[in-house]
This record gives structure tokens, C-alpha cells and sequence, in this order.
């Protein structure tokens, strides 16, 4: 018989109250906490600005939880080297295909070329 196996992803909202815990404890189920650092960064009213402190402690936060009640936790990066901080931290997923984020770098790739090539 077939196996269902069911994703529950906290709303960014969870992490601003202090019920994290109590929320993975009440529900069953909880495979990972994914963090929308961008979602989460609108609900505090400060639109992404993903490396205030506000949104640096929220993350701390659901790291805590996660590590306290055996969960992954997981969010979307920009880069590697931001991936291997949040790793330590506890992370272990990471959301890095996002179309914004390809499209950034790839801009970025081109200005640079363009920069090298005339000289400015």
C-alpha cells in the first residue's frame, strides 16, 4: 500500500510569534521549515530587507526550534556562500533557482563582460 507523505510549510507570519515550538509540537506531519525571507521581510514592514535584524532573528529563531524539535529547515539563497553561513547554522535545503536570482547574475555576468571589453 502506498505511502502519502504530506509538506507542511509554517507561513512566514509563525516565525514573528513566539509559537514556533508549540506549533511543531501540536503538528504532526511537519517534514521542514522553509523561511520566505521576502514574505517574511513584508509582514515586518520592512520589504526586502533580508539582512535586517528583525529578519536575522526570526531566522535564528525557526533555526532554534528546528534544531530542538529534530526538523530540517530550509530558504531561499542568492549565492553559495550564503548558503555554507545558513548551513551552519543548521540548514539543510536551499532554494537557489529562483528566476530573479538567475537573472540577476546573469546581468550582473553580462555588465561585467561588457566592462572588461570597453574599458569602463
Amino acid at each position: 500500500m502506498p505511502t502519502t507523505k504530506a509538506f507542511w510549510q509554517f507561513r512566514s507570519k509563525i516565525a514573528r510569534r513566539l509559537t514556533i515550538s508549540t506549533r511543531l509540537r501540536q503538528r504532526r506531519g511537519v517534514d521542514i521549515l522553509f523561511i520566505g525571507p521576502a514574505d517574511l521581510s513584508q509582514s515586518y514592514g520592512i520589504p526586502l530587507q533580508m539582512q535586517h535584524p528583525q529578519i536575522l532573528h526570526a531566522i535564528d529563531r525557526v533555526a532554534e526550534a528546528a534544531a530542538r524539535h529534530g526538523k530540517w529547515w530550509g530558504l531561499p539563497v542568492g549565492s553559495a556562500e550564503i548558503a555554507a553561513q545558513y548551513y551552519e547554522q543548521g540548514a539543510r535545503f536551499f532554494a537557489c533557482g529562483a528566476a530573479v536570482i538567475i537573472l540577476q547574475h546573469g546581468f550582473r555576468r553580462i555588465r561585467e563582460d561588457f566592462t572588461s571589453l570597453l574599458g569602463r
